[in-house]
This record gives structure tokens, C-alpha cells and sequence, in this order.
């Protein structure tokens, strides 16, 4: 799918249709996504959160280290653990893996 047609369907009202979208854009680069992922970072649905936090993590890009540190704030116990972690690594130089194989452009 287009990068454009991903980032408007983080407008869809139903968590369902912006968790794959949010999946889909991870790995890819342009400031259009990175903004659309930052957008998802304060969405509705924990899943969407989610997968926009962590293709920012996985992007190697420490200047985003304190909007992740931000981001990791507002989740539970368990899930700031493993964000702080993360965060930890990027800032050693270490982006995380990705979750899943990348697919597409």
C-alpha cells in the first residue's frame, strides 16, 4: 500500500484499521511518517500506541529519545519497563529489532 494511503488511514475511527497502518509504515522514512507516527503516539488504542512507539524506536533515531521517554510515561508498569529498556539501547547505539520482517516500500 502507498505511504499516503496508510497515514490517512490513521484518520479511520476503528483501532482495527489504524494498528495496520501504523505496522505498515515502521521502517519506512520521510517526514510525512514520522510525523503520522508521532500523531499515533497519543492515539486512542494501546495497540496503536504501541506499534507507532516502537517503529520510532526502531528507526535508530536517538533525537526522538525524549518523545519516546514522554511517550513511555503514559503507559503501564510493565510496558514503561521494557520501553526504558529500549530507549537504553537506542541511546548505546543499539536500534531494536524489528518486530517483523519489513514487506514493501
Amino acid at each position: 500500500m502507498e505511504t499516503q494511503a496508510l497515514i490517512e488511514q490513521l484518520g479511520s475511527d476503528k483501532w482495527s484499521e489504524r494498528s495496520p497502518a501504523v505496522q505498515a509504515l515502521a521502517g519506512r522514512e520521510g517526514p510525512e511518517v514520522r510525523a503520522a507516527l508521532v500523531g499515533a503516539l497519543e492515539d486512542e488504542s494501546k495497540i496503536v500506541r504501541f506499534y507507532a512507539w516502537r517503529a520510532l524506536a526502531e528507526s535508530g533515531d536517538v533525537t526522538l529519545v525524549p518523545r519516546l521517554r514522554e511517550a513511555a510515561k503514559r503507559e503501564g508498569p510493565l510496558q514503561r519497563r521494557t520501553m526504558r529498556k529500549i530507549i537504553d539501547r537506542l541511546e548505546n547505539g543499539e536500534a531494536p529489532q524489528p518486530l517483523r520482517p519489513r514487506v514493501g516500500p
